[in-house]
């Protein structure tokens, strides 16, 4: 969230670059080794330019991003407070990130993660000027030259590639199906508008003060080409930027006012049957079978969805309503009658955890967040509506104790 979580999408915050620039395709034929390896190690085409000043939309960015992104990315966007969403602010981030692909980020987020879009353009609550301001708010909590990156496009060895990936990248960043603890580089959205120029330094520089730790001393220039190479073979498939998320009937230009929550159905669920019964564990987590169990028995229930109105557009339970956490002024719509409501997320407990927070301070007495969260709940092959068309995108990540777990990786070779 930005989140559902800002968490911004700008994943963002491990690798970026300008949409503007096309990403280079693995199947092209190889550079040299030499070429390669003078390509991966060059220095920035020019001298890092002065920040621009201050803009003066950065107090209302920072409003802004702290109703929608504080809550996964931190109030002072460090990152690490939910899911793992990373920090925005790292210099070699920032001073690497076009204020375009930060935009595209925001706006559209990680399809298929819990960086939900929040532009208006596919059903969020933000405009350009606000997205804007967000931008302006990181940029005023480090502000760091920017780059000029090298025209750069990474023509390596894929099978070596992924062998390095494998043994250094994979159990934090995850493979084409499997989502990690770090940002999931195999994102269609991600690779399509991250350049190899920015991924290679990322790779280089590293994330300073983050679990991103710089690979220049293990990595000399043909291996960090070979695994850029690599990064970017993990989208050779990947679908089209229109098939991630389902278009807003009718638009054809950007919207001006935030579109409306999408409808709720009637609530309850099954008004008439009877009242479910939850294990909760800690008192708080109804487990997701226990959910699906009530359901197929058609008892009384209110499946609340708290994440951005894009996701809920994308992917969501049947007969779930839209209550996006930063929205909570809903919640008087849902009856305070003892029905049992239950809230879900992708984080997976975060931004559902804020809706059940709010419902047992207003007095609701049976409240629970589903622990497993949705994508998890769609793993499982539980009943789910989604757009037509959208693509299969990789599983989540593997929690123990509310942590993103690392996944396994390949045995070091002492390279």
């Amino acid at each position: 969230m930005l989140h559902s979580r800002l968490m911004l999408v700008v994943a963002l915050g491990t690798l970026a670059c300008s949409p503007q620039q096309t990403p280079a395709s693995p199947e092209k034929p190889a550079a040299t080794a030499s070429a390669t390896a003078s390509a991966a190690t060059s220095a920035p085409a020019s001298a890092p330019s002065a920040p621009p000043p201050p803009s003066a939309s950065v107090a209302d960015g920072a409003a802004t991003y702290a109703r929608y992104c504080a809550l996964c990315h931190g109030a002072n966007a460090e990152g690490y407070v939910a899911d793992n969403a990373p920090s925005l602010v790292t210099s070699t981030f920032l001073s690497t990130a076009s204020d375009a692909f930060l935009r595209v980020g925001i706006e559209r987020g990680r399809p298929g993660t819990a960086m939900g879009g929040f532009g208006r353009v596919v059903g969020g609550p933000l405009g350009p000027e606000e997205i804007d301001g967000i931008i302006a708010f990181l940029r005023s909590k480090n502000p760091t030259p920017q780059q000029t990156l090298p025209n750069f496009m990474a023509g390596g060895d894929v099978a070596n590639g992924g062998q390095i990936y494998a043994r250094e990248c994979q159990s934090c960043h995850g493979t084409q199906t499997q989502r990690g603890s770090a940002v999931h580089l195999a994102n269609p959205l991600f690779l399509a508008t991250a350049s190899d120029a920015f991924i290679r330094h990322a790779v280089v520089h590293g994330r300073p003060g983050t679990p991103m730790e710089s690979f220049a001393p293990r990595l000399d220039g043909r291996a960090t080409n070979d695994v850029v190479t690599y990064v970017r073979f993990l989208g050779a498939n990947a679908p089209a930027i229109s098939a991630l998320q389902p278009p807003l009937p009718a638009v054809t230009a950007p919207p001006t006012q935030a579109p409306a929550i999408p409808e709720w159905p009637p609530i309850p669920t099954n008004p008439k049957g009877a009242q479910p019964k939850f294990t909760l564990r800690d008192g708080r987590f109804a487990p997701m079978a226990e959910v699906k169990k009530a359901m197929d028995a058609k008892q009384k229930i209110i499946i609340v969805d708290a994440r951005p109105p894009s996701d809920w557009n994308s992917l969501h339970i049947p007969g779930s309503v839209s209550l996006p956490y930063y929205n909570l002024e809903l919640i008087d719509r849902i009856p305070n009658d003892g029905t049992w409501v239950i809230a879900y997320c992708g984080c997976p407990h975060h931004a559902s955890g804020e809706v059940v927070d709010a419902l047992r301070r207003k007095g609701y007495k049976n409240t629970a967040v589903l622990d497993e969260g949705m994508f998890a709940w769609q793993k499982a092959g539980f009943p789910v509506v989604q757009a037509p068309g959208m693509p299969a995108l990789a599983a989540p990540p593997i929690y123990k104790d509310d942590k993103p777990q690392p996944l396994p990786s390949a045995p070091k070779s002492g390279r």
